[in-house]
């Protein structure tokens, strides 16, 4: 039972690891929620849904005012900001 879960676990986050965030966020960028300009990308998130598709948001509080609203959509991977490095990592971490 261990193996199986190391195995699964590992499938996880090899397939979490693909999914780079888009390095296409830019400030002035429009968030996906409230439409307003993404001014400091220190504070900026995304989401990569289904399709592959990046979403920018402002903060990390938009994107997850967003997640909460949109509860029946699903997402390959979710990034927020670290604030330390300034880098895009996945928001479970």
């Amino acid at each position: 039972m261990r193996a199986l879960s190391a195995v699964v676990l590992a499938v996880a986050v090899t397939a979490c690891a693909s999914i780079p965030p888009s390095a296409d966020i830019q400030a002035g960028d429009r968030c996906a929620r409230c439409r307003r300009a993404i001014a400091d990308l220190r504070l900026a998130a995304e989401t990569i849904d289904t399709l592959k598709t990046p979403r920018p948001y402002r903060t990390a509080g938009c994107l997850a005012k967003y997640i909460k609203g949109h509860q029946d959509e699903r997402f390959l991977a979710v990034y927020v900001t670290d604030h330390s490095s300034g880098r895009m990592v996945l928001a479970e971490q």
